[in-house]
């Protein structure tokens, strides 16, 4: 216990020295700015030089979606404002390359100040899950644009100590088409990357944890969080099947007294369904199969979609 408090209090410390803390997003209901790979890169790269340029913004986390974007990092907020602003100017620049003409105007960040150590931890969690709950084919590990990745990965750490190489001018005005990185140091590309750890101070972001075990748990339990932040926001966020479920069974457990949702009575169901359907974004299918509600009660709650 002693190790515990010890290691809670250190967090504690930490994230009092750091400043101001911030989570921005941009709306998740904008057009595909990230169309593939290629543009994916382009983006890290944006998000690198950016970071940068702007060396009193400390970035802990980020990830790039193929529609938005969520940065999490310390510093001044009018700051971070203008850190912005310069990504939107290149990710306009790459659209319009692409001959692609969008609606750059609904492109605007939402910016919240974290008010706690907790609050610091559940949007880092966030943020590091967003991209494995769109694309199942990746893990909150593996999922490649952001620095996800590089949270609590000895071997990721290794392989950038061992083979990144830093950037050259050219790659980096190849990005931005402009001047602005060519005095960056420190900018260091990994498998034709910008890596994360090059610009984003990881061990920061790791300091608000006890240690790995905390973090792997926070980032594989703790959704009820993560609802809430999706709410905050307006992201329509989805969940595994195992996560739906188990959230399922605690609920019920606490109101009715059995984790079996399939078991609790009929009537109850009616507004578990509502819950799994607008709390959690489960489908009509995910929520008949759970707590066996009939599939005609649901049309007729829901409608037939989803």
């Amino acid at each position: 216990m002693n190790s515990y408090y010890h290691k809670e209090d250190r967090c504690i410390q930490y994230f009092s020295k750091m400043g101001p803390c911030y989570h921005l997003w941009t709306p998740e209901n904008f057009e595909i700015i990230f169309r593939n790979d290629a543009e994916f890169r382009v983006g890290m790269g944006i998000i690198a030089i950016a970071a940068k340029c702007f060396p009193e913004i400390i970035v802990l986390t980020f990830e790039l979606m193929t529609n938005h974007l969520h940065i999490m990092a310390t510093g001044e907020k009018q700051r971070l404002r203008m850190m912005f602003e310069q990504i939107k100017k290149h990710l306009i620049r790459m659209a319009e390359d692409a001959g692609r003409t969008m609606n750059w105007a609904a492109f605007h960040p939402g910016i919240r100040q974290l008010e706690s150590l907790s609050d610091a931890r559940n949007v880092l969690i966030y943020d590091n899950r967003n991209g494995f709950l769109v694309n199942d084919n990746y893990t909150p590990f593996s999922y490649p644009w952001g620095s996800n990745g590089c949270y609590f990965n000895p071997d990721a750490r290794k392989r950038f100590k061992e083979s990144a190489v830093v950037s050259t001018i050219k790659e980096r005005r190849s990005i931005t088409h402009s001047h602005i990185s060519d005095d960056i140091k420190g900018l260091k590309i990994l498998d034709g990357m910008f890596s994360p750890f090059s610009f984003c101070d990881i061990d920061m972001g790791e300091s608000l944890f006890r240690d790995a075990v905390h973090y792997f748990y926070m980032l594989s339990k703790n959704i009820e969080c993560n609802k809430e932040i999706a709410k905050e926001i307006g992201e329509c966020i989805s969940y595994t099947e195992e996560e739906l479920y188990a959230a399922i069974c605690a609920k019920c457990k606490q109101e009715f007294g059995t984790a079996n949702p399939s078991q609790i009575p009929a009537d109850a169901k009616i507004g578990i369904a509502k819950i799994m359907r607008y709390e959690y974004n489960a489908s009509l299918k995910q929520i008949h199969r759970m707590i066996r509600l009939d599939a005609g009660v649901l049309h007729s709650l829901f409608g037939g979609h989803g």
